[in-house]
């Protein structure tokens, strides 16, 4: 094997340990939302204060925000395993050049090179 198959694998396992975090990281927040749903309903009354309902509200919203961004990313992981699978894994999706090693050992599942990724911010168009 050689040392870029070495890398490769290094970041798969990487991608698969950070994918099986994602799921547990979701599974607990849908549970948070459940349980938060079931308290909501049996707090829900007339003797209820306003300042308590909109507390709920904003809670309920900031679990349904980081469940949101936390599904996203695990897209990107799935999305990049993917591209290990068809050996199109480290190439930038703008420019087709490598990206290199250090940006995808820091974050596995980047689609672009430094260089298109600045591009891609000042567009708006991409995150990762």
């Amino acid at each position: 094997m050689t040392t870029r198959d070495d890398e490769l694998k290094q970041i798969a396992d990487q991608l698969r340990d950070e994918l099986k975090e994602a799921d547990r990281e979701l599974e607990q927040l849908d549970e948070q939302v459940r349980d938060f749903g079931e308290t909501s309903e049996l707090a829900e009354g007339a003797d209820n204060h306003p300042g308590d309902d909109s507390d709920r509200l904003t809670e309920q919203q900031r679990l349904l925000t980081i469940r949101s961004q936390l599904a996203e990313r695990k897209d990107y992981i799935v999305h990049a395993l993917n591209k290990l699978e068809d050996d199109s894994f480290g190439a930038c999706e703008r420019c087709g050049n490598s990206i290199p090693f250090g940006r995808l050992e820091a974050l596995p599942f980047a689609r672009y090179c430094v260089e298109c990724q600045e591009i891609m911010d000042q567009d708006g168009a991409a995150v990762s």
